[in-house]
């Protein structure tokens, strides 16, 4: 029998026992799902979805999967289609907190100031720029918070992000309550806060509102989630893939409540989810004797401690509370996420995540109930280096050789900057070797590999797309005292060049695989290149599959960066295959409407 686990509560509650989702005498009943795809749904997998008799709530676009209602009885033929992977429930999730009434405290926000970011607020570091989401029960309008926008995924999806709960709200003052002189102080109070609003009122929401909001995290340039909210139980791939992709492919810091599921011995491992995913960051919860909180879960997910005992923070109504949790604990790891973030805007998600645990102050626990210790939002900055007051200037000389392309199909010209200071010698350091550089106002960036001259760097310059006319190189440089400068050059580009203003389908080709005769599934490879012959990536293709002259499907994708865009038919039946492209979405570049002959027989 097919099973899914309830979502469980990650508080000190009694576990839900695992329910089979059919049973007898139940086919009518309709189930929230999370549908995942081999591919990204198209209008073959919404009608399949329609067909079966589902609402859909959600397509997604970063993940190949649909969020939909469907009887329960629709589900196993479902599952019985080649090219669905998985059906999992559409859960609940629960905000992780404390369920009890806690007396207020106006002026005392010691978990902040416990991990050093006072300390960071006093030298003038605290968080502006970085986009911040808060994905909980909302955010409520309090005089200590500024919310720069957000949005409203669960049932009704208003735009009204407005915390009833109370939950949000807390978490986010303790990211981004305002320095201003009286309430508390966030972690890092100068961040742009959003909320993403995906737990309703009762604290509590589904997987399906989840992915939507990570989704509208990536879309919208957020930089660091919170999510201080989780089950027990896995919710499986579709859910994984959306913070996988926003982490890898997109950069961003996940940080979530590693759960309040543990117990005072801090046995077992009980860490829930989203927290157990590799790419997110697990926070345990500590009191203000850097013990560890006896309901905080435990396991060797757990990456980083913060408090989450006796957290004071904003509240509904204007108010603050008192709360327990590793909900607390949370957003003070994405507040110094946030801070160290906008101090170096040059690291990666990555190497933020790998100086936080290498800066975090180690407590004398097991791994398992800390981590690599509690988080330090002083110690991470002055891993850093503390900038000076940059005063003074930098003279920046550029020259490219040859400057002049008399063949504007010809590539290559080599770039050479040399920079001093205001009194003519070297330069102390330069902060990065990706200088920011203009052509005709469009932005771009220009490797440079130093020289054995101090001060001069040279980089191999492209043209080969340009049309003819001039073009203005300018280079803007900063060395490690903050002291800046820039410089430009003219290079003139003639001749005649390709118009690099259209795409066209070079090729379609099959390709078997699978089976005993390496022939079941049949991969369909459709190549696009640009005017000068290049492939053209991430452009949008949509084709017709045509089997015995009748048509079989439609489907659509993205072009990788060899310029290929491929569709799998799993098990594809005998018979005589063609296809046509019906259209081609490649930006600025204008397809000329063609298809290559093609043909397979199988």
């Amino acid at each position: 029998m097919f099973l899914i686990v309830a979502l469980v509560m990650m508080m000190l509650a009694p576990a839900v026992m695992a329910r089979p989702l059919f049973s007898p005498g139940q086919n009518n009943s309709v189930v929230d799902v999370l549908i995942s795809f081999d591919r990204h749904p198209g209008p073959k997998e919404t009608a399949l979805v329609r067909e079966m008799g589902g609402t859909i709530k959600y397509t997604y676009s970063m993940v190949p999967g649909i969020a939909a209602s469907l009887p329960e009885a629709a589900v196993s033929s479902l599952l019985r289609n080649p090219s669905v992977v998985s059906v999992d429930l559409d859960g609940e999730v629960y905000a992780i907190g404390s369920e009890t009434a806690y007396e207020a405290e106006l002026n005392n926000a010691w978990g902040v100031k416990h991990i050093g970011a006072g300390a960071v607020h006093e030298a003038v570091y605290m968080g502006s720029g970085v986009k911040v989401a808060i994905l909980d029960s909302g955010i409520a309008i309090h005089e200590d918070l500024t919310i720069a926008g957000g949005v409203n995924f669960t049932r009704g999806n208003s735009n009204n992000y407005d915390d009833k709960n109370g939950h949000g709200t807390h978490v986010a003052g303790t990211v981004a309550a305002l320095r201003n002189g009286y309430g508390v102080v966030g972690t890092a109070p100068e961040v742009e806060l959003y909320a993403v609003k995906v737990l309703g009122n009762g604290g509590m929401g589904n997987w399906s509102d989840i992915i939507a909001g990570i989704e509208w995290a990536m879309d919208n340039g957020i930089q660091v989630t919170n999510n201080s909210y989780g089950s027990k139980t896995d919710p499986g791939e579709l859910v994984q893939a959306a913070f996988d992709k926003a982490y890898y492919e997109r950069g961003i810091i996940h940080v979530a409540a590693a759960g309040n599921s543990g117990n005072s011995d801090g046995t077992g491992e009980n860490v829930g989810y989203p927290a157990a995913y590799e790419s997110v960051i697990a926070v345990a919860a500590t009191d203000i004797n850097n013990e560890r909180a006896g309901f905080s879960s435990t396991g060797p997910q757990v990456e980083l401690a913060a408090p989450g005992v006796g957290i004071n923070s904003t509240y509904l109504n204007n108010e603050y509370r008192e709360l327990n949790g590793t909900s607390m604990a949370s957003p003070h790891v994405a507040g110094v996420a946030a801070l160290v973030w906008a101090y170096d805007t040059s690291l990666t998600n990555t190497e933020l995540r790998a100086l936080l645990q290498t800066t975090a102050k180690d407590l004398g626990m097991a791994y398992n109930l800390q981590g690599h210790g509690l988080v330090r939002a002083d110690l991470a900055i002055a891993a850093l280096g503390a900038p000076d007051s940059g005063t003074g200037s930098l003279t920046v000389g550029v020259s490219a050789s040859p400057d002049t392309f008399e063949n504007a199909k010809e590539l290559g010209s080599t770039l050479t900057v040399t920079v001093t200071d205001e009194n003519g010698s070297g330069v102390n350091g330069l902060q990065s070797e990706n200088f920011s550089t203009s052509v005709n106002g469009e932005e771009m960036v220009i490797i440079f590999s130093p020289t054995t001259a101090a001060g001069t760097y040279t980089a191999e310059l492209s043209v080969g797309n340009w049309l003819p006319g001039d073009y203005v190189v300018t280079v803007a440089v900063v060395d490690d005292n903050g002291a800046s400068g820039s410089g430009s050059t003219t290079i003139t580009v003639t001749g005649e060049t390709d118009q690099p203003g259209t795409v066209n389908v070079f090729s379609i080709e099959y390709v078997a695989s699978g089976g005993r005769n390496n022939n079941k599934n049949l991969a369909v490879n459709v190549s696009l290149i640009d005017g000068m012959q290049a492939p053209v990536s991430d452009a949008t293709v949509t084709i017709e599959i045509y089997r015995n002259n009748k048509l079989y499907t439609t489907t659509w994708g993205t072009t990788d960066l060899e310029g290929i865009m491929s569709f799998t038919i799993n098990n594809a039946p005998a018979g005589t295959y063609t296809t046509i492209v019906t259209a081609v979405d490649a930006g600025g570049l204008e397809w000329d409407g063609t298809t290559p002959d093609n043909i397979y027989t199988k």
